[in-house]
């Protein structure tokens, strides 16, 4: 009789022990592996209006343009934070010129296209929310931004490129695929950089261009 009751208890206190290593394991969070991450992103970009200077009070009116990114990146072990090295192509075409300089005032057709090529490092914290996952990041780089032959149909009023500081804020949700290393995203970002310097080739004088840009991308990403 002692012996069953033994028997019984040892049982018992097996038993308890599974079941609170069981519980355990499931209230505790699962530890973030450090992995490598390759991601792709495509969308539409706007430029913000923007021209100024000495003597001028221009503004470059865009269409909507593109966008392409690629990134490597990297999750940190421990922490919801990744890291990336990133690659961003940005283009669109000149709509109109506001306020042109003397001697466009009497034209209404313009042409010419900015581009933007970028190298960029960035951030990103996971927030702690269930299924689709949201993330914020800031990052900061180079980027060679080209105005190419801003005109209008008889006359350039300039044609630059140079290469600028970069900084830029995102914030986008993550979908994770089932049974596969993927993850699809969709992004809100603003992008910016310092002032680029030009000069007017009709009116000859200096003025600065500031740029920035909204853009709305998807992608996706996959762990390695």
């Amino acid at each position: 009789m002692v012996k069953s009751h033994k028997k019984s208890l040892l049982i018992n206190s097996a038993l308890s022990a599974f079941l609170i290593a069981g519980a355990l394991t499931i209230s505790t969070p699962k530890t973030a592996e450090a992995g490598v991450t390759l991601s792709l992103k495509g969308g539409v970009v706007m430029f913000e209006n923007g021209g100024a200077g000495d003597g001028l009070d221009f503004e470059l009116d865009y269409e909507a343009g593109y966008a392409a990114a690629i990134a490597i990146g990297y999750d940190l072990p421990m922490l919801p934070i990744k890291v990336e090295v990133e690659y961003l192509y940005q283009s669109a075409k000149i709509d109109e010129i506001s306020n042109p300089p003397a001697g466009f005032t009497a034209l209404s057709t313009f042409s010419g296209d900015a581009t933007v090529n970028a190298l960029m490092a960035n951030a990103y914290v996971n927030l702690p929310i269930p299924l689709l996952k949201p993330y914020i990041g800031l990052g900061v780089g180079g980027a060679n931004v080209n105005y190419s032959s801003i005109s209008t149909d008889s006359m350039q009023l300039f044609d630059e490129s140079s290469t600028h500081f970069a900084y830029q804020g995102m914030v986008g949700i993550l979908f994770s695929v089932p049974v596969l290393p993927l993850e699809l995203m969709a992004e809100y970002r603003y992008f910016a950089t310092t002032d680029a310097e030009s000069t007017a080739d009709v009116v000859n004088t200096n003025f600065d261009i500031p740029f920035a840009s909204h853009l709305a991308l998807l992608g996706a990403r996959v762990e390695f």
